[in-house]
């Protein structure tokens, strides 16, 4: 049943995080299986050891913020399980047994967290705690604004989940657009009985497929585009109109077209003239 726990974060099962953390994925009947910070917030009661967490988690912060980097060694900051629970008494809001457990209830969820935003964490004497940080952890830094543990959670959330793998764009040879347009042209004529454009340039359509890497390429690329929607021939007409060309067809589609192909059709007549709208602002 705790296996099928949603995680919150799944790195394709190499990086978990969750409500539940397991000492081992294996079905292992030796495991232990603890709450991590994420659980608690869901279960009323705890305010207590969110509000310790919450604590640790600024002191560590303030650790890290009081490291002074040394380019010959590796410089070192702890922080112990008795300065938490010190700085727990000087609020003075439970019995300092109680702050004691709490402390040592903090040590245990923070063994679990993701290891990324924590160093090393070990014992310490008399049955405490201390986390030992190392110069340049950043994940510790990013720590440094959280307020709240729904706060922490969302944070960890973002810094585990995975960058997504950028789709690989399409390749585009120089007379894929011209082609393409010249046989839109054709289709159109077979169907309709019409050319969709007249008097096309030639050089219109080989300026729309040249890269657009510049201020100067893109002025030339929306020149040329509104050259090759200024030829389009709306139904029922003799030839292109001097404006509104695009608009007039998308207001006289030609009878017997599917309602998904008119559908997609409006939609890409509507973003050309969005586009047009932005060259006229120009």
């Amino acid at each position: 049943m705790l296996a099928s726990f949603p995680p919150l974060v799944s790195d394709h099962g190499e990086s978990r995080y969750g409500l539940v953390h397991r000492s081992t994925q294996y079905e292992d009947i030796n495991a232990t299986v603890r709450l991590t910070v994420a659980g608690p917030r869901l279960v009323p009661g705890a305010e207590p050891l969110l509000g310790a967490f919450l604590a640790t988690v600024r002191l560590i912060s303030g650790k890290e913020r009081s490291i002074t980097p040394d380019p010959a060694e590796a410089v070192e900051a702890i922080l112990t399980s008795g300065e938490v629970q010190e700085q727990m008494a000087l609020q003075r809001l439970r019995p300092p047994e109680t702050d004691e457990l709490l402390v040592a209830a903090v040590g245990k969820v923070l063994q679990e967290e993701p290891l990324r935003a924590w160093s090393v964490m070990g014992q310490s004497g008399e049955g405490g705690w201390r986390v030992r940080l190392v110069t340049g952890l950043s994940g510790v830094r990013a720590l440094r604004g959280i307020s709240s543990i729904d706060g922490y959670v969302e944070h960890m959330v973002q810094t585990l989940t995975p960058a997504p793998i950028p789709a690989a764009l399409p390749r585009f040879e120089p007379l894929d657009l011209p082609l393409a347009i010249g046989y839109l042209d054709t289709t159109w004529r077979v169907k309709t009985g019409r050319r969709l454009s007249a008097n096309l340039q030639a050089d219109s359509c080989a300026r729309l497929a040249q890269p657009c890497a510049s201020q100067a390429e893109f002025n030339s690329a929306m020149s040329a585009l509104a050259d090759v929607l200024a030829c389009v021939v709306p139904p029922g007409a003799q030839a292109a109109p001097k404006f509104g060309a695009l608009a007039a067809l998308n207001n006289d589609l030609p009878p017997g077209l599917p309602t998904e192909a008119k559908e997609r059709i409006t939609g890409t007549i509507e973003l050309l003239l969005t586009v047009n709208h932005i060259r006229h602002g120009q």
